[in-house]
C-alpha cells in the first residue's frame, strides 16, 4: 500500500516536472521565433578602424551632416560607461539599449537582454564638458567657432552676398570654415575630458522570458522599425525630467536607431519606451509617455 502510494506521488511529480519543462521549452521557442517588422538598417559590410568610434555607423551618411558631427562625440560617454558599439555587427545575444540624457546631464543607460535588464547611471560632467571661456582659442578662432556652431554645415550654394552678407563675408575671409576637420579642431580645443575615472553605478534585474518577449513585442508594434532617425530641429523639454533619448536595437539581421526629445507624448513608441523604463524601476525619474 505504501509502495503504491509512493509510486503514485513520484509519478505525479515526474509528470509535473515534464510539463514544466515542456512549458519552458515552449516559452523559449516563442521567444526565439520573434519576427521583427520591416525596417532598420543593414550592418556595414566593411568597418574601418576610424569608424569604430562612431556608435551609430549605419546612419552616418543618412542623417544630416550637423547631427553626424554631433553624434561623432557620443563614443566618449559610451566608452566611459564601458558600453559596446551596437552598430558594427550582430552581437551573440540580441540587445535593445535605451539611453536617456537629462537637461542636467544625468545619464541613464538601460540595456534589455533576454534574461536581464542592466541600468547604468552617471553624469555627463564626469565624462567631458566644454570650456566656456575657450581659453585655448584665439579671439579670431572664438569668432569662427561661434559662427560654425550656428551655421554648420555651410551651404555654399545658398550663400549670396545680397541675402546673407555675414555668411558670405565669413567664408570669403576664412575659407577653412568649409573644412569639417577645421571645425573639429576648434571643438576639440574646447573639450575638457575628466582626468579621473568616470563614476557610475550599475544594477541588474533578472527578468523572465515572458517579460522580455512582452517588452520587445511593444517595441515592434510601436512603429519603431520604420521611424525616422529623429527630428532635425525640435525643442528639448525643460520640465523636470526632460532631456533627449535614443533607442538602439542590435538583432541578428539588422540595426536600428531612433532619437527623440521629451516632453512626454502619447505615441505608441513613447509608451513602449516607458514600459521599458518602468520595468527598469526608473519611472519616477524618467517620463517620456503621457496617458491619453
Amino acid at each position: 500500500m505504501f509502495l503504491t502510494l509512493f509510486l503514485l506521488v513520484f509519478t505525479k511529480l515526474l509528470l509535473m516536472r515534464i510539463l514544466l519543462n515542456f512549458l519552458l521549452i515552449l516559452l523559449l521557442s516563442c521567444h526565439s521565433s520573434i519576427v521583427y517588422p520591416p525596417g532598420g538598417y543593414d550592418y556595414p559590410k566593411n568597418v574601418r578602424a576610424e569608424d569604430t568610434n562612431f556608435y551609430y555607423l549605419p546612419i552616418k551618411d543618412i542623417e544630416s551632416k550637423r547631427y553626424a558631427f554631433e553624434n561623432s562625440y557620443h563614443f566618449l560617454f559610451y566608452r566611459s560607461f564601458n558600453e559596446p558599439n551596437l552598430s558594427l555587427k550582430p552581437l551573440e545575444t540580441e540587445v535593445f539599449r535605451f539611453t536617456f540624457i537629462s537637461v542636467s546631464d544625468d545619464i541613464f543607460i538601460i540595456t534589455l537582454r533576454e534574461n536581464a535588464l542592466t541600468v547604468k547611471a552617471g553624469n555627463m560632467d564626469d565624462v567631458y564638458t566644454y570650456d566656456s571661456k575657450q581659453g585655448l582659442l584665439t579671439e579670431e578662432q572664438k569668432l569662427q567657432l561661434g559662427f560654425l556652431n550656428s551655421n554648420y554645415p555651410i551651404d555654399t550654394a545658398a550663400i549670396d552676398s545680397s541675402k546673407s552678407r555675414y555668411r558670405y563675408y565669413m567664408v570669403k575671409q576664412y575659407p577653412q570654415l568649409l573644412d569639417p576637420g577645421y571645425y573639429k579642431m576648434l571643438k576639440d580645443k574646447t573639450l575638457i575630458m575628466n582626468p579621473n575615472s568616470v563614476m557610475y553605478t550599475t544594477s541588474e534585474k533578472r527578468i523572465s522570458v515572458g517579460t522580455y518577449y512582452s517588452l520587445v513585442k511593444q517595441i515592434n508594434k510601436s512603429g519603431y522599425w520604420k521611424m525616422p532617425i529623429g527630428p532635425e530641429e525640435i525643442d528639448g523639454c525643460y520640465e523636470q525630467g526632460g532631456g533627449v533619448f535614443h533607442m538602439e536595437a542590435n538583432t541578428k539581421t539588422k540595426y536600428k536607431y531612433v532619437e527623440d526629445r521629451t516632453c512626454p507624448d502619447t505615441t505608441r513608441f513613447r509608451k513602449a519606451c516607458q514600459a521599458l523604463i518602468d520595468e527598469a524601476e526608473l519611472g519616477e525619474k524618467i517620463k517620456v509617455y503621457r496617458k491619453e
